[in-house]
């Protein structure tokens, strides 16, 4: 299942964890992005992140570290 990472239009779909992941850590990092995906319901789901320099992943309210491979199981990325 495809996932959308948003950035005030600067936006890509990823179909791949490994594409998920380079796009964050080439395009993206410094900002804060929304990844967003269709549930199987057809309901969509965000994530705010922060990008940090060295590529890892911090939610945007809660301060939280993400790692990538939540995003495969919440999100269906092989």
């Amino acid at each position: 299942m495809a996932v959308l990472i948003k950035n005030f239009g600067n936006d890509m779909e990823c179909n791949t964890l490994a594409e998920f992941k380079k796009a964050l850590t080439e395009k993206y990092v410094g900002r804060n992005v929304s990844i967003v995906s269709t549930l199987p319901s057809g309901i969509k789901t965000s994530v705010f992140v922060d990008v940090q320099e060295d590529g890892s992943l911090i939610e945007s309210y809660r301060g939280d570290i993400i790692a990538y491979y939540e995003f495969s199981e919440k999100f269906n990325l092989n």
